[in-house]
């Protein structure tokens, strides 16, 4: 799979995600790949999602200073 498609498939979920949400709801995926480095055409981490990411790290900063609960 290229990165297009898996780009592609990746939203379509997002978009799935986002369904089960009140309208306006933002969903954005980070996918991270520690130790794969940076080097090369392409990211070991990529996001998808269609949210402006200092919204995004914002929202990550709120949330890393709260209380994780478990499922």
């Amino acid at each position: 799979m290229t990165i297009e498609e898996t780009h592609a498939e990746i939203a379509e979920h997002c978009g799935q995600i986002s369904e089960l949400f009140k309208p306006g709801a933002r969903v954005t995926v980070l996918v991270r790949n520690p130790g794969i480095g940076q080097e090369g055409p392409y990211s070991a981490d990529m996001t998808v999602g269609d949210d402006d990411l200092t919204e995004v790290i914002a929202s990550l900063t709120y949330l890393k200073g709260m209380r994780e609960v478990s499922l």
